[in-house]
């Protein structure tokens, strides 16, 4: 589910869930660094990060869950 999730992904949020998660061989970074790097606020990181992970608990609402 991570992947599909990563994969429906912009290019932005992407890089947040890789350095959120520390995925594809990624550091795991703070919100700050995060920000820093992409060029944007600390604030906007995590709406981003919100957003990602109100996608990840839809897996919850799945009808193909056991």
């Amino acid at each position: 589910w991570l992947e599909m999730v990563y994969d429906d992904l912009g290019h932005t949020n992407k890089k947040i869930m890789e350095w959120t998660l520390g995925m594809h061989g990624a550091d795991k970074l703070p919100n700050s660094v995060i920000a820093t790097k992409l060029r944007l606020s600390p604030g906007s990181i995590s709406q981003r990060k919100k957003s990602i992970q109100s996608l990840l608990d839809q897996q919850e609402l799945s009808p193909f869950n056991g």
